[in-house]
């Protein structure tokens, strides 16, 4: 079981928490390693299991988790999020597990949108589908590189063009452009 300095993990994997999520009157997907995972057929270690939810649906998540114990996560700090309030405009990601005295079980990122448009939260012009895009903004890490090698190869030309022009968009010089 993995331990942050914020308590343990006990990592789910995505098919143990998909009938919590069936269950939820929102629009839902796995994401971070284990989407990539997924996308691979393939399966390895994880130290959590993240989940991406809509902002504007973050009331129904609360709700559908109202027994859970929450918190918002910011600057490496966790803040209780009480069932009935709503998330802080400038935050984005919640640690939950169904119990204060249970390990954390999922993170999950509310995602911005216009209309039917996902909006990459570090450059709102960038409309991504792409996995890749938020690993390439993180603190670079061997098993990133590889994922960057496995993926890439498996995407569509356009997939990948778009992959280029997106990390181009959004952050600029990175080291993977010339790698896609």
């Amino acid at each position: 079981m993995p331990t942050d300095a914020r308590g343990d993990w006990n990592v789910l994997h995505p098919q143990a928490a998909a009938p919590l999520f069936l269950a939820l009157d929102a629009s839902w997907w796995v994401t971070g390693g284990w989407a990539l995972d997924l996308f691979l057929a393939r399966e390895r270690p994880h130290h959590d299991l993240d989940f991406a939810v809509l902002r504007r649906e973050h009331g129904a998540v609360r709700s559908h988790l109202a027994a859970w114990d929450m918190h918002v996560v910011h600057d490496r700090s966790l803040t209780a999020w009480s069932s009935g309030e709503p998330l802080p405009v400038d935050r984005t990601t919640v640690w939950a597990r169904p119990a204060k005295y249970l390990p954390w079980q999922l993170e999950i990122f509310f995602e911005s949108a216009e209309a039917d448009d996902w909006v990459y939260c570090r450059d709102e012009r960038v409309r991504p589908e792409v996995v890749l895009l938020h690993r390439a903004a993180q603190a670079p890490a061997a098993t990133d590189d590889g994922d960057l090698r496995e993926v890439a190869g498996r995407l569509s030309a356009a997939g990948r063009h778009w992959l280029i022009d997106a990390l181009t968009t959004a952050h600029p010089g990175h080291r993977w452009i010339g790698q896609i």
